[in-house]
């Protein structure tokens, strides 16, 4: 096979040929179709061959339905994987899928530009993007059990009415308080996950009110607590300090997925997801960015048992509520 010709060659040839045009009148016509050959040719091979050629981009919808079928047999390999060795090379392999749907995503519009799945799966979505902690793909593991809480919120919801009169009494309050921080309003489901709404429940621990504060904690944002008054039970002022609470546990556990991790440090303790944070931080690469995100952590089986109850608690009982439109009501 050769390789593409020298330009100079070829006007040398052509300078040659001219010249003996200019000598001998009779040739010149077959002269003249020589130097025409030669230019014909020397443009051909001057153009890039077919192996050459730059491959065609394929189109966005094909690339993102293949990286969809990737990302699904990854999922499942993962959820089936035995061995926690083998479980970053695999999970490095879906990075690389998800990236390619989104960069097809990017490229396409509406519906088809979103990732696969059913209505809960959209709504699902739409609630985590709220609390800054969307993801391309959901562990199926994790989605699975929303909609497991989703059908039963919705059974319990419907003969539930003093549980939801207790949730539209102190939803403005609680809401009010998170919205002078900037906090989102989803939040606002741990007072339900923690006291069903009651601002005077008390657990066996010693935890009081609608935010199940703890005494010290309580005291360390302003509440009263003694023998004679308790502000723990007041709704507003315990949304206060809790709202706060949390304001503070976004800004130490700020990052990927910050506000996941301030849910579960709320419901765990800050000290523990704290220091599993600073342990996987210390980690090789452990500072990179999207390592400790959330939901790659709960692939790798390194989050605490507690991510799998409170977490799809709250969002379920959200897109329960966005199913209503009665969010607060």
């Amino acid at each position: 096979m050769t390789g593409p010709r020298d330009p100079s060659a070829h006007a040398k040839l052509a300078t040659r040929l001219a010249r003996r045009a200019s000598r001998h009148p009779l040739a010149a016509a077959g002269i003249v179709l020589a130097i025409v050959l030669a230019v014909s040719v020397f443009g051909l091979a001057g153009r890039p061959g077919p192996a050459q050629r730059e491959p065609r981009a394929r189109e966005p919808r094909a690339e993102k339905r293949d990286a969809d079928r990737d990302i699904a047999a990854l999922e499942a390999a993962i959820a089936a994987e035995a061995d926690p060795a083998r479980l970053p090379a695999l999970l490095a392999r879906l990075d690389d899928a998800v990236g390619r749907a989104e960069q097809a995503s990017a490229l396409l519009e509406g519906d088809a530009a979103a990732p696969p799945g059913d209505a809960l799966d959209a709504e699902l979505h739409r609630v985590l993007a709220h609390l800054d902690a969307d993801s391309y793909a959901i562990p199926p593991s994790f989605s699975a059990r929303v909609r497991e809480l989703v059908a039963r919120f919705e059974r319990e919801g419907e003969r539930d009415q003093r549980g939801r009169d207790a949730q539209a009494a102190v939803w403005p309050i609680i809401t009010a308080e998170l919205a002078a921080l900037g906090l989102p309003e989803e939040l606002a489901y741990l007072a339900g996950i923690e006291s069903h709404w009651d601002a005077q429940a008390r657990s066996p621990a010693g935890a009081v009110g609608l935010w199940q504060l703890v005494r010290s904690t309580a005291v360390s944002y302003g509440l009263r607590v003694d023998d004679t008054v308790d502000e723990r039970t007041d709704a507003r002022k315990s949304s206060h300090a809790a709202a706060q609470h949390l304001a503070d546990l976004l800004a130490e556990l700020g990052g990927d997925d910050a506000a996941l991790y301030a849910v579960l440090a709320y419901n765990q303790g800050a000290n523990r997801t704290r220091a599993r944070l600073v342990e996987l931080a210390r980690a090789p690469d452990g500072w990179r960015r999207g390592r400790r995100a959330f939901f790659r952590l709960q692939r790798l089986r390194q989050l605490p048992p507690e991510a799998m109850i409170v977490l799809p608690r709250l969002l379920a009982a959200a897109i329960v509520d966005q199913r209503r439109g009665t969010r607060g009501k």
